[in-house]
């Protein structure tokens, strides 16, 4: 709007220069001006001149001339095209009675031709290389490959360039981890350090939730708002937005458990051993990635991120709740059983609690001591739980959650008032 608003004659050129080679480059450009100057005139590849909101011609910028000529008003030797075509077009509001009525009527005159030459499709003429035919009709919309290729490079930078946020998750995340393994530092093999380890566990997979459900948040009702816009005019479908999507920001949602893990662990005396620590990397990625995904829905579903702030946290206290550390599945009423199945931090919780206790054993200091890891499991309810069960559920949690998203996306179709031939 305006562009050149402000800008001297040099500076105006400078920045129309620009917006044509985006033009020529590929790119529609479409932008109001006044008063250019006969250099920046013939950079137009079409013109549309306005007059008290009613249109006054359509076209190629360098017939325009010809057509107000043949009008009976040409354009006078070494005169500003533009200029010209202003003055035709605005009405005199002087005090001389004779002027108003004479301009007036010239408008209106060049109004009235515009429309019977609409109706007959004489003024109009097929848009020039500025305009982009390809965004007004499906015919000659991209591949669904090539929209993939496209929407995850944009969606790769948009998570490479996003530095400082990247920088100070990284930051944030180290610093939990290093916290939470002070807190729980070096822990042993006696009764108490049961107890510890399942607050310790718990609070891995409660944080591992709420920091991705929370950057999720922010982040995807801006990008669906995007999404929609570009969607009505076509530009491309939701499957290849959604997945490259995905792909785009499955390093970030793989990156930070790995260095969450990798302060926590070998500070708070978990087992080390290969296999244990892998798979406590698999459960907390995808504890990670469907809190991500809870938070993709939280996000479809919203109509702006202040609601989404409201129901984000809101399911995941409930989550929190039935976490399986404050309550077991068989203490629950049966009528909310189905609640800690679907909790992201319940089934975290579960992998990485069934991943530690798993053949480990614990000092002897009373006729009450609980010896094995098998019969904490049994004692706290997960005696028929495994890592493997964990991953299974909470891939299900996964898969369905994006389903949700993608069919609330897909649903939610851009609306816009169907567009009418005006009538003479």
């Amino acid at each position: 709007d305006e562009p050149t608003s402000g800008l001297d004659a040099s500076q105006a050129q400078q920045v129309m220069e620009t917006l044509h080679s985006l033009a020529a480059a590929g790119h529609t450009v479409v932008c109001s001006i006044h008063q250019p100057r006969s250099s920046i005139y013939t950079l137009f590849d079409d013109l549309y001149l306005l007059s008290h909101g009613e249109s006054v011609y359509y076209g190629p910028a360098k017939e325009a001339l010809s057509h107000f000529a043949d009008l009976g008003h040409p354009c006078p030797q070494h005169y500003n095209p533009a200029e010209h075509v202003a003055d035709l077009i605005s009405e005199d509001f002087s005090i001389d009675k004779n002027k108003r009525e004479s301009s007036a009527e010239r408008v209106r005159k060049f109004v009235d031709v515009y429309k019977k030459a609409t109706a007959s499709q004489l003024v109009y003429s097929p848009p020039s290389k500025g305009v982009l035919p390809s965004a007004l009709s499906t015919q000659h919309r991209a591949s669904a490959l090539l929209q993939f290729k496209l929407l995850f490079k944009r969606a790769w930078r948009q998570v490479i360039r996003d530095k400082k946020n990247l920088i100070v998750r990284l930051a944030s995340t180290s610093q939990a981890s290093a916290v939470f393994g002070f807190i729980w530092w070096r822990l042993g093999r006696g009764q108490s350090t049961i107890m510890s380890r399942m607050g310790l566990l718990q609070i891995t997979s409660t944080y591992l939730s709420q920091t991705s459900l929370f950057k999720t948040i922010y982040v995807f009702p801006i990008e669906k708002s995007i999404m929609a816009r570009e969607r009505a005019k076509d530009y491309y479908q939701v499957a290849p937005f959604f997945l490259s999507k995905l792909l785009a920001e499955l390093p970030v949602v793989v990156g930070f458990p790995c260095v969450f893990l990798s302060f926590m662990y070998p500070m708070t005396g978990m087992q080390l051993t290969f296999p244990r620590v892998a798979r406590a990397v698999m459960v907390s990625t995808l504890t990670s990635a469907a809190s991500a995904s809870l938070g993709l829905a939280v996000g479809a579903i919203s109509p702006s991120i202040d609601s989404a702030l409201i129901i984000g946290p809101a399911v995941m206290l409930i989550f929190l709740v039935f976490g399986g550390l404050y309550t077991t599945d068989k203490d629950v009423p049966k009528v909310l059983r189905w609640i800690p199945k679907c909790s992201v931090i319940n089934r975290g919780y579960e992998g990485l609690i069934c991943n530690e206790m798993e053949d480990i054993a614990f000092e002897d200091e009373g006729p009450t001591s609980m010896l094995t890891g098998s019969g904490v499991l049994k004692r706290i309810g997960y005696g028929n739980s495994s890592v493997t069960k964990s991953v299974a559920a909470l891939s299900k949690i996964l898969l369905l959650q994006y389903l949700i998203t993608y069919d609330i996306l897909k649903g939610q179709k851009p609306k816009f008032q169907t567009m009418v031939p005006p009538t003479n």
